[in-house]
């Protein structure tokens, strides 16, 4: 089932998402419908906030980008990117890395706004 974007000013997009406790029906079902959703919408990521849902969850499909990697390191082995995507992420923490890239990206919650981030 394909879901409503959640767009800029929101209060759901700024609040502290609640953890993931277990990984039920009801949280595979969302888990579907976000990916649908991501790729009705054309995007490569959307988080849980973005639709409404206050919870530590995201996909990512890459995939489909063409400015995408076709390779990643998974668990220390290279991997296809057709292989692993779309990719789940729960209850995610990140690490700041050592190098620095710039690239643009845009958001599904704020439409036709593109920027360049490093």
């Amino acid at each position: 089932m394909i879901l409503p974007i959640t767009q800029f000013g929101d209060p759901v997009l700024r609040k502290r998402c609640k953890e993931v406790k277990e990984v039920t029906d009801e949280i595979r079902s969302l888990v579907e419908d976000m990916i649908e959703t991501m790729h009705d919408a054309n995007g490569v990521g959307l988080a849980a906030p973005q639709v409404g849902i206050d919870l530590r969850l995201a996909v990512v499909d890459v995939s489909h980008d063409p400015d995408c990697v076709s390779f990643l390191r998974v668990n220390g082995k290279e991997v296809s990117v057709t292989e692993i995507m779309p990719l789940v992420f729960i209850n995610p923490t990140f690490k700041k890395g050592g190098g620095k890239e710039r690239m643009e990206e845009g958001c599904l919650s704020i439409h036709e706004v593109r920027a360049e981030v490093q």
